[in-house]
């Protein structure tokens, strides 16, 4: 079990209900990106770093890229300056752009 996990509360019993709950309410799909996880190898639970909020499950890819997105604050700067990601991560980015700005903004709100 991470750290991160252990950091916000969730361990044992709390973590497998957060899950399980998360898991039924998105119907077993990433929040972002809609692909169908089958279960807790296959989806994360997300939270918000500077709240500690719990967001929702992502995919081993979104929770990469999103964590990539997030560290380097590319979310807010122009295509231009994209050059500090990987074209992987841009490509992704630019795919669920909108969906991730309302994520990272609601999930993340105080």
């Amino acid at each position: 079990m991470s750290n991160g996990y252990r950091r916000h509360g969730l361990t044992g019993e709390a973590k497998r209900h957060t899950f399980d709950t998360l898991f039924q309410r998105q119907q077993g799909k990433c929040l972002l990106c809609g692909i169908t996880g089958t279960g807790h190898q296959n989806l994360y639970i997300d939270h918000c770093h500077t709240t500690g909020a719990i967001r929702g499950l992502l995919c081993p890819s979104c929770n990469s890229n999103l964590g990539m997105v997030e560290s380097t604050g590319v979310l807010h700067l122009p295509a231009s300056e994209m050059h500090v990601i990987s074209a992987s991560v841009a490509s992704w980015l630019n795919r669920y752009k909108g969906i991730i700005l309302l994520y990272t903004q609601e999930g993340c709100e105080s």
